[in-house]
């Protein structure tokens, strides 16, 4: 079963080398494709070109910020616990609503992520702003710079996705600061990004990963896998659409077994592999240069916290923003 892989506008719109790589490819470029339906109930259905005309999608949608009258409630319900729960500093109504979009009527598990995010930012030294995010992902970028390919929204089909190559990542070659500071500040402002409107928070991010070459004993470490997913996984309100493992083999399999055994259940069950793509996904993303990449990925995880800090600072849960909803 053919899979095409998306390529994000910016992408498209790159003049020299990154723009002969995807010429003719306005929508997706690639040839990859599910030969593992055994394995995947849910295989990719292979995409049509979109008709002639505007993509159908916008970013910048206002209704993408706005919440349905039950999720509403809910948030009102969630915001009015957090206030009477004295360990809690005040969230924002945005948090709040992203709380509720998450755990829907379930208040009291709301109210314990709620809880739990605050103590990673404690622990982690993190000031919760645009401007902190900048640095601290910037750094994590540094540190890894072929880790993270890609995040962009995808017009044609009103998703984001964030692409990455597993086998450029080894939480054996950091040291403990780097570890403890610079993975785990860039891991909370990564799931920010990828948080950045309520239409984003209630579909989830769709993540591809490049699994070529993976080996877990040279390319993790079981400390890492803690510390990220046991502490961040279990307290910040994260979706995934779907998680596509492309070009992997046996090591990564018995990885992937490993991990689902530490992780939410509800995400481990997002997980798909068996696709296949003729060359490895940075030929795609990774151009024209690793550092010209990067730094359209930092412009574009720049641009979706801006989205989220400007609405953590404008959206309000008062009774005339209800008026706002969606119907």
């Amino acid at each position: 079963m053919d899979a095409n892989l998306p390529v994000g506008e910016e992408q498209n719109a790159m003049e020299g080398p990154a723009a002969q790589h995807v010429e003719g490819h306005e929508e997706e470029v690639g040839n990859g494709r599910n030969d593992d339906d055994d394995h995947n109930n849910n295989g990719i259905q292979a995409q049509q070109p979109s008709p002639q005309g505007p993509p159908p999608f916008r970013v910048d949608d206002p209704s993408r910020m706005k919440l349905t009258s039950q999720e509403h409630q809910w948030a009102l319900n969630i915001k009015t616990a957090i206030q009477a729960h004295s360990e809690i500093d005040p969230i924002t109504d945005f948090m709040c609503a992203h709380l509720a979009i998450h755990f829907q009527a379930d208040v009291e598990s709301a109210v314990e992520s709620a809880l739990r995010l605050q103590g990673y930012r404690q622990d982690n030294d993190l000031l919760d702003t645009l401007s902190d995010s900048r640095r601290a992902l910037t750094k994590y970028v540094n540190l890894f710079p072929r880790l993270f390919l890609s995040y962009f929204f995808n017009p044609h089909d009103g998703n984001y996705n964030f692409v990455y190559d597993i086998t450029q990542f080894s939480g054996k070659k950091m040291t403990r600061t780097e570890m403890y500071t610079t993975s785990n500040a860039g891991a909370f402002y990564l799931c920010h990004a990828m948080s950045a409107d309520f239409e984003l928070i209630r579909r989830g991010v769709i993540v591809i990963c490049e699994c070529d070459g993976y080996d877990w004993t040279r390319h993790m470490d079981i400390r890492m896998i803690q510390n990220v997913w046991l502490e961040l996984a279990w307290a910040y309100p994260f979706e995934y659409q779907t998680q596509k493992h492309y070009n992997g083999g046996v090591m990564f399999n018995v990885f992937l077994s490993m991990l689902k055994k530490i992780i939410p259940a509800k995400m481990g069950s997002k997980f798909e592999t068996g696709y296949r793509f003729d060359g490895r996904l940075d030929s795609v993303y990774m151009v024209p240069t690793v550092e010209i990449a990067n730094q359209r990925l930092l412009q574009s995880l720049d641009l979706a916290l801006q989205r989220r800090y400007d609405m953590e600072e404008s959206f309000s849960l008062s009774a005339d923003g209800a008026t706002n909803n969606l119907q």
